[in-house]
Formats: C-alpha cells, sequence, structure tokens
C-alpha cells in the first residue's frame, strides 16, 4: 500500500492527479503469472523443482523429443483467464489449490525453456503439429538466423504468435 500512496503523491505533484476511472484498478492491485524452476546437481544429472501459477510454462528437451510440458501439455488448455498471483493476497487457500508442482531429473544435453503464455501457445501449437519448435529457439541470433526479437515481429505480423509479452529463458545442462 505504501507504493499506491507514493504513486497517488507523486503524480499530484506532477499535476496529474489520478483520475475516477484508474481508482478501481489501484484498489484491485496488479496480477502476474509465476513459475519457478530449481536445479539440483549431481556428477551426472541431478534433480529439478518447479512451481506455476498461471499459464506461464517450463519445457524439459531431452535428445530432440520434449520430455516435459508443464503446467500446460496442450495448446488448448490455454486460457484468457488463467489463475493469476495477486500483489494484494485475498483469498489464500484459492491459491494455493492454483499452485501447480512438478519435479523430475535431468541430465547433461538436456535443455529447459521458461516461457510466457504467448510464446507457450506457439511452442505448444508447433509440437501439437508434430513440429520441433526448441530447435527455432535454440537458433535465434546465432549465424545466418535472425535475431529474437525479429522473429517476435515477423511472427506477430504473421499471425503465428499472439501478440502480447513474450518472456523466455532457455537453460542448458552440462
Amino acid at each position: 500500500m505504501r507504493y499506491v500512496d507514493w504513486y497517488i503523491r507523486d503524480r499530484e505533484q506532477r499535476g496529474v492527479p489520478i483520475q475516477w476511472y484508474e481508482e478501481p484498478g489501484l484498489a484491485r492491485g496488479a496480477f502476474s503469472t509465476l513459475i519457478t524452476l530449481e536445479v539440483k546437481s549431481a556428477v551426472t544429472g541431478g534433480v529439478w523443482r518447479a512451481a506455476a501459477l498461471g499459464d506461464s510454462c517450463l519445457f524439459q528437451v531431452r535428445d530432440e523429443a520434449l520430455r516435459v510440458s508443464f503446467p500446460i501439455e496442450a495448446a488448448c488448455e490455454l486460457s484468457s483467464y488463467p489463475p493469476l498471483l495477486p500483489s494484494r493476497l485475498a483469498d489464500n487457500e484459492a491459491l494455493r489449490q492454483s499452485l501447480a508442482l512438478n519435479e523430475g531429473d535431468w541430465q547433461p544435453g538436456d535443455s529447459f525453456y521458461v516461457m510466457t503464455d504467448a510464446l507457450a501457445g506457439w511452442f505448444l501449437a508447433a509440437v501439437d503439429s508434430g513440429g520441433s519448435p526448441w530447435g527455432t529457439l535454440r537458433d535465434l541470433g546465432s549465424t545466418d538466423v535472425i535475431d529474437f526479437q525479429t522473429w517476435i515481429d515477423l511472427n506477430r505480423d504473421n499471425g503465428c504468435l499472439r501478440d502480447d509479452d513474450v518472456t523466455l529463458v532457455r537453460l542448458d545442462m552440462y
């Protein structure tokens, strides 16, 4: 609440006070998806644990095959109303019930891809069609391959990627 108070005072000092239509949004707070990945290593591999709330996804690839898709396994499972983490906690029990947990093992050569829903939707649609989207994402920015931002722009323009925020983290295991 302290930040909201500071924000309101700052806006007033700058001569741009909060408008009536902004007040409900400030009262509701912000919402976000959340995905975590914890990796523990051993001599020849290790274990991982993940938690997810909402539709940000984790994918594990081994030997050019999708091994894990978490928490969503098919593009058709994505929705416009995923469970979200609120900045103003209202119902702890509902939040606990919406939290998904997973764990597994990893081996050297595995890759993990963590991404937000727009990119996850593209990724899962490609998998559903028999494709290997991890190869595309792995090669972006390498010699003779376009960079990530250009690829995002092109795929938004041609309708293959929803116009939404896009985040990608790739972790290659050695």
